[in-house]
């Protein structure tokens, strides 16, 4: 196997090495027979031996800062990802800070003008040279418009994107050869690089980060809490210029007021509490340095480059957890455990997790609920996927680290917090709106074409059966009895389909009923309550006479 068709840069592919044996890892390479390919061409032709691992988080991470770029990337990714990393890892890799060189405003002028098409003297009043903040994928400039407005201007850097691609290739190479020589059956490490791989793809597409930005901006614009608006007409997949929104950012504030942080840490929670059960669309990483404090103890959430989606199915199971976990009903939990990863559930001893389950939250059912911790059991609960192969979507894990960065963060704030009390209105509005009526009619309403479809369709159906009868592609050797029962079995359905029909123009027309003004009755207006009532009624006549025939 030639190493330069592999690899494109063998350069970098040797500083990598070089840095990952002299942090101490050296002894996993020759592991994985890169000192046959590398190391002794290069360099380091002795043997290493393994060390310590007690501080392997610890130089992990200065590996990752010393390379920079994709690596320092690639390790903030992995900090989110509990269910891959363990979480001495996670901790550690979550400190990495981008430790990058600042670029010209020569440089930032021409990607600027390259990207808008008019020189920067035309798009802004002013523009501050001296960047406020630098990161591995670009720098921010503050500037101001013609309106007078004050924005902030995120630019790219210069050639970033082959930069990253370089490095993703040289990740592919190394996580092939490690599935080679290492048994990797609970991790893929190619689909872990592919994984990082579509997320750059995003991060360096400022697009989408003006995207998560704008849903963000208009979830919250109606709330205390502020996000940054986005000035499209200057905005493109490599200048991304938004509202300036004056603050402080959480982590640079070294004294607050006992009481500031009592009211910090319930805003915080209450904002990301709405993100997550109200709005479907979620912050990933709301550490402290992505949590600006204004005046007033008002909050801004920044950075919405990791984001996380919770979809209606998600939602309904994660409301079915919460029902189960409160009724102290194991056997739903472990079902929608196994729901939730994906599990082939013939290959998995569901007595053994039921009791891994029952050991899991036994610990908290006894205890008052300021005593509960969300994280150690969201915690527990991404072990025991692990444990039993269970493969929870990403989305699930973003929000069980979003979660538990939050924890962390009011509880530094305000020790005597409690994030499980401030969830409980959130948590009883997705129960209140999984049982609400207007709910189960909209159900109703999106299957209603297939009711419909189906209940046009039988009398086709049972027409090509009788022609098939009468045409001898059915074999039957009583056919007078069976077109009888055949005559009969219509009659009954028809009774079924008729019926059927008045129950649906009850609802169609208890629904519109929805619309008027007029007394209501449990939150319904009335006619639409009676209405519903009746079709009910007819609905379960309708359920007795299916399975009495059945009987």
């Amino acid at each position: 196997m030639k190493l330069k068709k592999e690899v494109r840069d063998i350069k970098r592919l040797k500083r990598i090495i070089n840095v990952f044996i002299e942090s101490g890892f050296g002894y996993y390479f020759h592991r994985i027979n890169l000192h046959e390919k590398i190391l002794k061409k290069f360099s380091h032709p002795e043997k290493p031996t393994l060390k310590q691992k007690q501080d392997f988080p610890d130089k992990l991470r200065n590996s990752f800062e010393e390379l920079g770029g994709a690596f320092i990337k690639f390790g903030q990714i992995l900090s989110l990802r509990p269910d891959l990393v363990p979480k001495k890892y996670c901790d550690e890799l979550s400190k990495l800070q981008d430790q990058v060189s600042l670029f010209s405003y020569d440089a930032v002028q021409k990607i600027i003008e390259s990207e808008l098409k008019k020189p920067v003297y035309r798009l802004f009043d002013s523009f501050n040279k001296e960047p406020i903040a630098a990161a591995s994928i670009g720098q921010v400039h503050l500037a101001k418009l013609k309106n007078g407005k004050k924005v902030v201007v995120k630019v790219q850097r210069p050639n970033i994107k082959q930069e990253f691609e370089s490095d993703i290739d040289l990740m592919y190479f190394i996580a092939k050869l490690i599935e080679k020589h290492y048994s990797t059956k609970i991790v893929n490490p190619s689909l872990i690089v592919k994984e990082f791989e579509e997320y750059t793809k995003k991060e360096l597409d400022y697009m989408h980060e003006a995207q998560n930005l704008f849903t963000a901006y208009n979830n919250f614009k109606k709330t205390q809490i502020k996000i940054p608006e986005i000035v499209w007409d200057l905005t493109t997949s490599k200048v991304l210029t938004m509202e300036y929104i004056p603050g402080k950012k959480l982590n640079k504030i070294k004294t607050l007021d006992k009481q500031d942080k009592k009211i910090l840490s319930k805003k915080i929670t209450k904002g990301i509490y709405k993100m997550v059960f109200i709005d479907g669309f979620f912050h990933a990483d709301p550490h402290p340095g992505n949590i600006l404090i204004l005046k007033d103890n008002k909050i801004s959430f920044i950075d919405f480059g990791i984001t996380g989606y919770i979809n209606p199915q998600l939602k309904e199971k994660l409301t079915d957890l919460f029902i189960a976990a409160t009724n102290k009903n194991l056997k739903k939990i472990t079902e929608l455990f196994l729901e939730l990863g994906r599990a082939d559930k013939n290959s998995i001893d569901k007595s053994n997790l039921t009791n891994d389950i029952r050991e899991t939250f036994s610990i908290y059912y006894n205890q008052p609920l300021n005593h509960v911790k969300i994280s150690v059991l969201l915690e527990k609960m991404i072990s025991l996927s692990k444990k039993y192969d269970l493969k929870l979507s990403s989305n699930l894990i973003l929000l069980s680290k979003c979660i538990i960065t939050t924890e962390s963060v009011v509880i530094n704030l305000d020790p005597e917090f409690n994030p499980i009390q401030s969830a409980k209105p959130f948590v009883k509005k997705l129960i209140y709106r999984k049982y609400f009526p207007k709910r189960i009619f909209k159900e109703f309403v999106d299957q209603f074409p297939k009711i419909k479809n189906f209940i046009f369709k039988v009398p086709d159906m049972a027409q090509d059966m009788i022609t098939g009868i009468s045409s001898g592609e059915k074999a039957i050797e009583n056919l007078h009895q069976d077109m009888n029962n055949l005559r009969i079995e219509m009659d009954r359905s028809s009774n079924r389909v008729s019926l059927a029909l008045i129950i649906t123009g009850l609802i169609i027309g208890s629904s519109f009923m929805m619309g008027y003004e007029q007394q209501r009755f449990f939150d319904i207006p009335v006619f639409s309550f009676f209405g519903f009532i009746v079709s009910f009624l007819l609905l379960l006549v309708l359920m007795v006479l299916v399975i009495r025939e059945k009987s």
